[in-house]
């Protein structure tokens, strides 16, 4: 099985790469969150490969680490996953998201991704819980409903899920501040001031 592949970064799309690989030019599907990582064309990518053949179909899904890997392979065993509505939630909330959101059961945190209604966020959350291995420090903040109200602000402003969600944590906020501080300070840390 096609596990990996390194090549030179040909072109990119909104969830697609293509890579040369000795004289062929890979197409592989993506998170979205993945396009602005990968650098730019000519330089040498390396990622973790899902190679899945159904009717006579080769479809390659890539990966920046193994961990997007693993929880992109244990999304498809969910009845009514597929590779698309997995790529779309690793777009929106990201592999720490997602386990977070199955973990703490967070039903509204996995309707954020295309395609993801209360039904099916329900049926990820009874499949995949306690399944998925969560690195604690990995975690956006829970406990505080304030983290989670000046995330739900960001995506009210456009920013994706996981956008907000890794801004808010970039932001290290501390835990006495009001919501509206909070907003402001992530916001500075946006614009760099």
């Amino acid at each position: 099985m096609l596990s990996g592949v390194t090549g030179l970064l040909h072109s990119v799309g909104d969830d697609w790469i293509r890579l040369r690989v000795s004289g062929f030019v890979i197409h592989i599907s993506v998170p979205t969150s993945l396009v602005n990582q990968v650098g730019t064309i000519g330089e040498t990518v390396s990622l973790y490969t899902y190679l899945r053949i159904r009717e006579e179909q080769l479809a390659l899904y890539g990966f920046i680490s193994l961990d997007e890997l693993d929880t992109f392979v244990l999304l498809q065993g969910v009845s009514g996953i597929g590779p698309r509505s997995s790529l779309g939630l690793l777009s929106a909330l990201g592999s720490g998201g997602i386990k977070t959101a199955v973990e703490t059961g967070d039903v509204g945190a996995l309707c954020a991704a295309p395609g993801i209604g209360k039904r099916t966020a329900g049926r990820i959350i009874l499949d995949l819980k306690g399944k998925l291995e969560i690195d604690p420090s990995g975690m956006v903040s829970e406990a505080t409903g304030v983290d989670q109200e000046v995330v739900d602000a960001l995506i009210a402003l456009g920013y994706s899920a996981s956008e907000a969600r890794r801004r808010v944590t970039d932001a290290d906020l501390s835990s006495g501040m009001s919501v509206e501080d909070s907003i402001r300070t992530v916001l500075l840390n946006i614009g760099g001031g």
